[in-house]
């Protein structure tokens, strides 16, 4: 694609790691089901923006095998939705994904990897490879997701932008969208779970509550080493017999740090090969 031309003019050093689905979900939403061209025009036009001149596309396929293993109940709130999806809806939806597969065959023409495997999904994808930006030799880093569990990445050489909100969180933009801090971002998902995500959190516990436990304990590890809290509080209860187990497996099941582990040894060489021919 001629937009693709361009890529190449802009600082190599600078990676941009696209989430497919969601921005493939956004023109499904619009009644577009024609988007080939639209699409890699956006991600064009993104990589300008940001000045990336690599680019890696990465894409879910089926749920995480890893978090399968942990919770069989992962996500399991989503077949329901697909179950009640009506024809029209499941049609559009496997054209969706059929103009999907021609989006990817075209990137991948342009030199543009696309990343995926079976029971891996995006998150854990981008997460490796920004956890490994300076082994990869990238100065920065641009994820282009709404998702934002992919939040907990964001430091001063990684960005994000939702490609719903049209926002942009950075290290310096955190607190515009946060109500945490950064260092506190993953144990406040560990106590309120994701209810997206078929993850149950404590009872009982919200944003502000976990917010203020986050805050009072500073890390996972000196809230276990604190439990049982005294009190008689109905959320202290609950916290008790959430327990250290519960909390543990949340973090497993949300914590990018795991992402290796969620990948395989065998992906992660895969994707290793990959980002040292870019």
């Amino acid at each position: 694609m001629k937009a693709f031309k361009t890529f190449n003019e802009k600082d190599p050093k600078n990676l941009m790691l696209v989430d497919v689905l969601p921005l493939a979900f956004r023109f499904l939403h619009q009644g577009n089901l024609g988007f080939h061209d639209e699409y890699l025009s956006t991600i064009a036009s993104l990589a300008n923006s940001y000045k990336c001149g690599k680019i890696v596309l990465c894409m879910d396929q089926g749920k995480s095998s890893y978090r399968m293993n942990l919770s069989p109940e992962y996500k399991g709130n989503r077949q329901k939705l697909r179950d009640e999806q009506t024809e029209e809806e499941a049609e559009n939806f496997k054209l969706m994904f059929e103009e999907l597969e021609r989006i990817m065959i075209t990137a991948q023409e342009a030199d543009i990897p696309v990343l995926k495997f079976q029971g891996v999904e995006a998150d854990d994808l981008i997460a490796i490879i920004s956890q490994n930006r300076v082994k990869y030799g990238f100065n920065k880093i641009w994820i282009i997701s709404p998702d934002r569990d992919l939040n907990q990445l964001v430091d001063a050489n990684i960005g994000q932008f939702s490609t719903v909100s049209r926002k942009e969180y950075t290290e310096d933009s955190w607190l515009d969208y946060n109500t945490v801090l950064p260092e506190h971002f993953v144990l406040v998902k560990v106590l309120q779970g994701d209810s997206g995500d078929n993850v149950k959190g404590v009872k009982s516990v919200g944003p502000v509550r976990a917010a203020s436990l986050a805050e009072e304990y500073d890390t996972l590890e000196n809230l276990i080493a604190a439990l049982p809290i005294p009190g008689k509080l109905a959320y202290i209860k609950n916290l008790n017999e959430f327990g250290a187990e519960g909390l543990l497996l949340n973090d497993k099941l949300m914590n990018l740090k795991y992402a290796e582990e969620a990948l395989g040894s065998e992906n992660v060489e895969i994707i290793n090969q990959v980002m040292e021919n870019l």
